[in-house]
């Protein structure tokens, strides 16, 4: 009898620990759903951009107007490929000055800007199909490129 009541006790426990890691599974996909259930309705368009920015694909071929926020002394788009005609702007958004410097002297496809304060801009449209590397001529690691295809 003592064999039964330790047997049935045991039964109990295990059948408790079972309904709590449901329960545990259960509460964190209900947060997970919860979090990709987020309305984004009522989100700006500059909300909507960077909530969208961090889901885009780095090889994806953007065209239109496209912005690279320079920000912690680094261009924020290291790798960029757009379609020919596409207007990039270039904002510093750092206390430091920083520039657009090409690094491949083509300044006739891509001419790099001048020393930009923070919450400057400066936009080239790239009409000319190649791959253009630059850098920030006061913080030379500081390095990037565009790449412009048909």
């Amino acid at each position: 009898m003592n064999k039964v009541v330790i047997a049935v006790v045991l039964a109990v426990i295990g059948l408790g620990a079972v309904g709590a890691a449901v329960a545990v599974n259960s509460k964190s996909n209900d947060t997970a759903k919860q979090v990709s259930d987020i309305d984004h309705t009522n989100m700006s368009d500059e909300e909507m951009k960077a909530d969208n920015s961090s889901k885009s694909d780095p090889n994806e071929i953007k065209s239109g107007m496209v912005s690279v926020d320079i920000k912690d002394f680094a261009f924020a788009t290291p790798k960029l490929k757009i379609k020919k005609g596409t207007k990039v702007t270039w904002t510093n958004q750092d206390s430091a000055k920083h520039d657009v410097t090409v690094d491949n002297g083509d300044s006739e496809a891509f001419m790099g800007s001048e020393l930009l304060a923070k919450g400057e801009s400066y936009d080239f449209t790239f009409n000319t199909i190649g791959t253009y590397s630059y850098n920030c001529s006061p913080h030379p690691y500081m390095k990037a490129s565009v790449e412009v295809v048909e």
